[in-house]
């Protein structure tokens, strides 16, 4: 996964397999605790080495995503599925990275397990549709050197590696927002309309609580999502004669209309645990 030896070394003394033990014995803050020193390690890492820096980068967004990955069940744990929304989402970011900037795209087995696994969760949540921000902004300014980063000055690209650091775009002179719109595909998922905790919405969250709850679940259980969709009823379906006109107020003809939609298609996900998958 990492270019250097040094940073590969480091990596595999520090292993994050005690991390894997605590999550599936619902231990989260002592997984927090075994995780903070290593991550306080590598922030003391330095090198002039470039190779060596963009590895630095990379090992922490292990450790964030771990960080988050805690986090977010201990939120489902806590049935506060509205926020584990948002470490699932951080999870995610860091997963993005970690896949970019690995060596030849590899990771270890312990992350191409979580990623499948928090791909499938993130279907579990009641969010399609997304908010959409639109600003004008007078300058982007690059994280790197502070330029404009639209201009020939700046020699930085964006979502690259520079000697550690990540080069972004920095929002200035913010002047005006000038829609918001409803998405399905958007830059951040984190914007979503807000349900309670206990809402009917979070139904899957819920019965993926009681399953923690009753430990016929863990953090580490290896599980999949049944997506078959399935028929009910429509409630707003009215029995007519053919030639009357359509219940749905469209002025068409029953028959040339809804006579068929006496069942309604709705998408369905059952969870499907499977055996433990042991990482340590």
């Amino acid at each position: 996964m990492f270019k250097t030896k040094t940073i590969n070394d480091f990596y595999q003394v520090n292993h994050l397999k005690q991390i894997y033990k605590n999550l599936h014995e619902l231990q989260f803050q002592v997984a927090r605790d075994i995780l903070a020193p290593i991550e306080d390690e590598v922030n003391r890492l330095t090198s002039q080495d470039e190779l060596i820096l963009n590895d630095i980068f990379l090992l922490k967004q292990v450790l964030s995503l771990h960080g988050s990955l805690i986090t977010m069940w201990e939120e489902i744990y806590n049935m506060k599925y509205s926020s584990s929304w948002n470490y699932l989402q951080n999870c995610l970011d860091r997963l993005r990275n970690i896949n970019k900037f690995s060596l030849n795209n590899q990771k270890s087995e312990a992350l191409d397990f979580f990623e499948k696994q928090l791909l499938i969760l993130e279907k579990l949540y009641p969010y399609n549709i997304f908010f959409s921000i639109g600003m004008v902004v007078a300058l982007y300014e690059c994280s790197i050197c502070g330029k404009n980063i639209d201009s020939l000055e700046c020699e930085h690209d964006i979502g690259e590696l520079y000697n550690g650091k990540m080069a972004v775009s920095i929002a200035k002179d913010i002047t005006d927002i000038n829609h918001v719109s409803l998405v399905s595909i958007p830059r951040d998922k984190r914007c979503v309309i807000q349900y309670d905790d206990n809402s009917p919405q979070f139904n899957r969250l819920q019965f993926l609580n009681q399953q923690l709850v009753s430990n016929k679940l863990t953090p580490i259980t290896l599980y999949d999502a049944d997506e078959t969709p399935r028929k009910k009823l429509n409630e707003n379906y009215v029995e007519l004669e053919r030639n009357e006109k359509c219940f749905c107020g469209s002025d068409k003809k029953f028959k040339k209309c809804c006579i068929n939609k006496k069942y309604i298609e709705e998408q369905h996900i059952k969870l499907i645990i499977h055996d433990e998958f042991k990482l340590w």
